[in-house]
């Protein structure tokens, strides 16, 4: 936790969190659900309670929010605008411990209650992976998880990836112990859980159609008879209790989401907002995977986690898959596999099949069940010292890795990946840089005697204020067009996000100007003028002073 706190305190506002934040006062405030209607409400309550116990208050965003009742299919773009507003111009004087008073203040106090969802998955990790491989495995599989960059970068923000992957494991080790021992106590885990992802993250659909099959495909299966303890007696559980095991939970569930929609018509309420997921996107937006530009890739969240998640958990991952296909005696156990991989499996394929190209982070749900999975790796390591080191040394590779990178870890880049000046031809987005870095970038300025630095950022927000707030001299511009025709003597901080958006500009302006026989722009930047560091995890410093 105290990592987490430490990263909620450090990283300035990333993209998502103007409008989520937003979005959670107005419901304080107001009671009714309008602004940011993709996302479900969970997540946003929480940081909206928090900064409204505290004293943050709507003034001049009130006419955005006027603006999404009369006109709620510009709702989440106008959630975007009351939040930039809340966060920049109706709270200079909100004050928090350890960050600037206003906008820093705010985004700091609303992160505060997110940080229970990793610990909450830290936890789940650990339960889980005790219970089915012993003391070892779960020591195993809680390392893995507090040293996952992807985990640690996006807890402590006031986003839904790691609280719905949190309540995802909880649900799965509920789901796992209940096919074990049979009791009833496990069902309330279950629907509370299951209940809580649905309340957070669309993508609850899909975890509970998992859960639901690997439940029924559990209930098919003939009886067996666990390694520990007698015959479980999910296997010898009358149709009658069956049934209830599946009424239970569902109520449950929809009690968590009825709360979390404040009782406001919660199913009308939820299928309006799954129709509005992606709603505000652009059609035309091109995603980056490896130098190729394109709407979708199928192999894109097989590419990402690769180059991003450390190389010790990557190693230990694939003796995971090594181990269960040479471990014949597995079979004795197969609800317990399937409760552990059929819902992150379904995660998996429906975040390959509909989730954009945006970033690494839509994997941490399935990623979280593999974590668990390589507990069995203690059981396979046994008395062998050789093993025992061998895993030692890939947690101790990890450990080495998030120290590094601390507290930028959503940036995490392994060594596959290459180095972070050139990583943004390879991913974009929320991969490397998604606004993290500016209390980095004001910081780096004062120690280097830096006057004015000219940012160029993807970020929804209006530049002085945006600058001011993070104490960082300049200007901030948010298109590429400084990068093919930069000012001399200038220092440029560059998103790692835009230096992609520029590639591809360049690309295509390349092809309309061979198509009219003109001489196509090129980058400056990135190509004739290289980066010299990178700052605040994916700000890429071009210092042009040195040049005429």
């Amino acid at each position: 936790m105290a990592v987490e706190l430490d990263v909620a305190r450090k990283l300035s506002l990333t993209f998502d969190e103007p409008s989520h934040i937003g979005a959670g006062l107005s419901y304080v405030a107001h009671g009714d659900l309008v602004l940011n209607p993709e996302h479900p409400p969970l997540v946003k309550l929480l940081a909206g309670a928090a900064i409204a116990a505290l004293g943050a208050k709507e003034s001049s965003a009130a006419a955005f929010l006027a603006a999404a009742r009369e006109h709620p299919e510009a709702a989440s773009e106008l959630s975007f605008l009351y939040g930039e507003r809340l966060l920049f111009h109706d709270n200079p004087d909100f004050h928090f411990p350890g960050a600037r008073p206003g906008a820093d203040a705010i985004v700091t106090a609303a992160r505060l209650p997110l940080v229970v969802f990793p610990v909450l998955l830290a936890l789940a990790a650990y339960a889980w992976g005790r219970a089915r491989f012993g003391p070892g495995g779960g020591l195993l599989a809680l390392g893995l998880v507090v040293t996952y960059p992807d985990i640690l970068g996006h807890g402590a923000l006031v986003t839904t990836d790691v609280p719905f992957a949190a309540c995802a494991l909880a649900a799965g080790f509920a789901l796992d112990r209940l096919v074990h021992e049979g009791r009833a106590r496990w069902l309330g885990l279950l629907g509370l859980a299951t209940g809580g992802a649905l309340a957070v993250k669309f993508s609850g659909v899909f975890l509970a159609a998992g859960l639901a099959g690997a439940g029924a495909v559990a209930a098919v299966l003939p009886a067996e008879r666990d390694a520990t303890g007698p015959a479980d007696p999910f296997g010898r559980a009358r149709p009658a209790a069956r049934a209830l095991a599946c009424v239970v939970p569902v109520v449950l569930a929809a009690l968590v989401v009825a709360v979390s929609y404040l009782g406001e018509a919660p199913l009308l309420a939820y299928r309006r907002g799954l129709a509005s997921v992606y709603a505000g996107a652009s059609p035309s937006y091109l995603g980056l995977c490896l130098g190729r530009y394109a709407p979708r890739f199928w192999y894109y969240f097989v590419v990402a986690p690769a180059l991003k998640a450390p190389l010790g958990t990557l190693a230990l991952l694939v003796a995971t898959l090594a181990a269960g296909l040479a471990a014949r005696r597995a079979r004795a156990s197969t609800r317990a596999e399937v409760c552990l991989h059929v819902p992150a499996l379904v995660l998996f394929v429906a975040t390959s099949a509909l989730a954009a190209p945006v970033g690494s982070r839509y994997t941490i749900p399935a990623i979280a069940f593999l974590l668990v999975s390589a507990g069995r790796l203690a059981v396979w390591a046994g008395p062998s010292r050789l093993r025992r080191a061998a895993i030692g040394l890939a947690l101790a590779a990890n450990l080495a890795h998030v120290a590094r990178e601390h507290p930028f870890h959503a940036s995490s880049i392994n060594a596959l990946g290459g180095s972070p000046l050139s990583f943004y031809r390879l991913l974009d987005d929320s991969n490397q840089d998604w606004g993290q870095g500016l209390e980095a970038l004001a910081r780096w300025q004062r120690e280097r005697g830096v006057p004015r630095v000219t940012l160029v950022t993807s970020l929804p927000v209006d530049g002085p204020p945006l600058l001011a707030a993070y104490g960082v001299e300049g200007e901030a511009l948010s298109r590429t067009e400084p990068l093919f025709f930069p000012q001399p003597g200038t220092v440029y901080a560059v998103s790692a996000h835009m230096m992609s958006r520029g590639v591809l500009d360049e690309s295509l302006t390349a092809r309309d100007a061979y198509r009219t026989g003109r001489e196509p722009p090129r980058l400056v930047l990135g190509r004739a003028a290289q980066p010299g560091e990178v700052v605040g995890g994916g700000l890429l410093v071009f210092d042009l002073r040195a040049h005429p």
